[in-house]
């Protein structure tokens, strides 16, 4: 647990800087909700957030309201309360006000940084290159980067840049990225894991890539709750 002003201050901070999207829960309501933290106050002790997705959740955010959030930087989990002060409900694009924690969970996880994506969602990933032409699916995506699963694919070599085509549900991106590293399964199952760092991605594509793990997370925090006693 983490009370030191300073300390919440920057971790806050490294939310807004990195755009890591947070998952918001409000009392009263099942479900979670998927947001932004788009600006601190430092002075009046405050903090700007993006509209709640689905709707449902901006339609049940009031004034005084206590929240509970939660986020993730590089593999560690951030959890915090916070309390509603103003709503700004202009259309497109409202937000809420809300007071800076005195308080954060912040501990490591077994989970890695980037979102898990299930085989059973099957989304496509083309690779293109000099010499280099490779389709696999999504094991697993952040912010910066994504993993494939190739079948009977040879090692890319780290450093190589490629040409990644993603197919996520909503949206086609196009995106340079630079291979970091490969492992072969350790099951046998002919399977080679690439790791890669985005190296161009525009605003629009960053958007859809914190939507599209927002969601996830939102799903895998209700899978786990589920199975909760």
């Amino acid at each position: 647990m983490i009370t030191d002003s300073t300390q919440i201050r920057s971790l806050i901070n490294r939310l807004i800087r990195d755009k890591v999207p947070i998952t918001v829960m409000l009392p009263g309501r099942e479900g979670f909700f998927s947001s932004l933290l788009l600006d601190s106050d430092r002075d009046n002790g405050t903090l700007l957030a993006d509209e709640l997705f689905p709707a449902r959740g901006h339609a049940a955010v009031e004034p005084g309201m206590e929240i509970r959030v939660l986020g993730n930087l590089d593999g560690i989990e951030v959890r915090f309360k916070s309390r509603v002060i103003t709503i700004n409900a202009e259309q497109p694009g409202a937000s809420y006000r809300l007071v800076m924690p005195i308080a954060m969970d912040y501990k490591q996880r077994r989970d890695a940084f980037r979102v898990p994506v299930s085989p059973a969602l099957a989304i496509a990933v083309l690779l293109n290159a000099d010499g280099i032409s490779a389709k696999g699916t999504l094991a697993d995506i952040s912010h910066n980067g994504l993993r494939i699963a190739i079948r009977g694919a040879n090692p890319v070599p780290a450093g190589a840049q490629l040409l990644c085509h993603i197919d996520l549900p909503d949206e086609h991106i196009s995106t340079m990225a630079e291979a970091r590293h490969s492992a072969a399964d350790r099951r046998g199952l002919g399977v080679v894991y690439i790791g890669f760092r985005f190296l161009e991605l525009n605003i629009e594509h960053q958007r859809a890539i914190n939507r599209f793990t927002a969601n996830l997370q939102r799903d895998q925090l209700r899978a786990r709750r589920m199975f909760q006693p």
